[in-house]
Order: C-alpha cells, then structure tokens, then sequence
C-alpha cells in the first residue's frame, strides 16, 4: 500500500456567503410565479426549484494542494475527482490578479481557472495550456510551487 504524499501546500475555499444570498434571492420568484399557475403544489414546486442550487454551493468548496509531485485542485462537487498537475508539465508561475471577479470553473482563451473568491490567484503555464488557481494565500502557493522547481520555470 502506498503512503500518501503530505502536502507543502494545502487550502480549502468556499464560495463567500453572498452568493448563497444571490442565489436565494433570484429564486424568490419561482415559487410566487408557480403559485398563480398551479396553487399550493406550485408553491411547493417552486420552492424546491429555487433552492436547489444552494445544494450545490453550500456544500461547494475549492481545495489546492501542493505535494512532492505536483499540483491537485479540485472544486467540489462540481469535480468529483481533483485535477493533477505533475511538475513536470509545468513551463512558468506567476502571481496574478484577475481583472474581473468570477467564480467557479471557467474556461478562457489562456485556460482553465479556478476560483471561489476574489481575484488573486497563481497562473501556472503548461505546455499547452494554461491554469489559474484562485486563492486568499497566493505567495503560500508560489513559494509551495517553486520548492519543488526542477526544470528551472521559477527563475
């Protein structure tokens, strides 16, 4: 049986309470507008509609981990598996700040990104493409990356 590799780097993040209050109220008039159609059923409807994003983002959170052998992130439940990053794919990082705050997983023309709160965060270039992973620690995560810099992408 192998022994787990123990993290240099480890943060978990959850989205901030404001978009669960988003979410909740955008849902308010789901159930009112059910309610005209079909009465209490409606209402019923309605309500169970409008809430069930919150099972998703209450219990969403991003976790970044930096091992002996690379990079893992992963937003669950969204990803039920963690996305690995050998250091070896690795060409550069670089800390950065978003222009614009999003959250979640998005897809931009340079990659992949990972966020749940706030626009820090470290782009990791990789031979075809590229990474960001949001986070509240981003010198924590850079110093966690180049510790483990083999192929000299720190300098």
């Amino acid at each position: 049986m192998a022994v787990p590799e123990v993290p240099v780097f480890s943060e978990e993040q959850r989205f901030e309470p404001c978009i669960s209050m988003l979410i909740v109220v955008a849902g308010v008039p789901v159930p009112v507008v059910l309610s005209v159609e079909m009465g209490v059923r409606g209402v019923l409807l309605g309500t169970v509609v409008a809430l069930a994003p919150l099972a998703l983002f209450v219990p969403a959170r991003l976790t970044a981990e930096v091992t002996e052998s690379g990079l893992s992130v992963q937003l669950f439940p969204f990803h039920l598996r963690a996305r690995w990053v050998p250091f070896s794919e690795i060409e550069s990082v670089e800390q950065v700040q978003l222009s614009a705050s999003s959250y979640g997983v998005g897809w931009t023309r340079a990659g992949w990104t990972y966020t749940v709160a706030g626009t820090d965060g470290v782009r990791i270039r990789r031979d075809d493409r590229d990474l960001f992973v949001g986070t509240q620690r981003p010198e924590e995560l850079m110093t966690a990356l180049q510790r483990f810099d083999r192929d000299g992408w720190s300098e």
